[in-house]
């Protein structure tokens, strides 16, 4: 929350707003999940609903209809995230690099998650 998601512009999964959208849907299914209150504030959850309901077409499908039933009705509306879809097939195992999309990571993943 200390960021104002209003006036990013970067909607990339790496570093931006859909990876981010990502964590926050993630706690919120997890709080919900456990019977905890959500982990964010009315004030950021209504940016968020700003941001998914001005920009739809950046964030997965049904994503600001799931976070208002959650946040204004209490229920949860699953949603799994495929992260296969953004690993890059890698042939060999990369040196340094850690990340999932194209690092060590998803080079696990790809060999033997799929």
């Amino acid at each position: 929350m200390r960021y104002d998601i209003r006036r990013i512009d970067d909607f990339s999964l790496e570093e931006g707003l859909l990876g981010l959208w990502h964590y926050v849907w993630a706690r919120i299914q997890g709080n919900m999940k456990a019977g905890l209150p959500l982990p964010f504030d009315r004030r950021y959850l209504s940016d968020w609903e700003s941001v998914l309901a001005t920009n739809a077409d950046k964030f997965p499908d049904g994503a600001l209809g799931r976070l208002r039933t959650a946040v204004n009705d209490g229920i949860l509306q699953e949603s799994r995230l495929d992260f296969m879809q953004f690993i890059k097939p890698m042939e060999s195992v990369p040196e340094s690099n850690l990340s999932l999309a194209s690092g060590i990571a998803g080079y696990i993943a790809h060999k033997y998650l799929r």
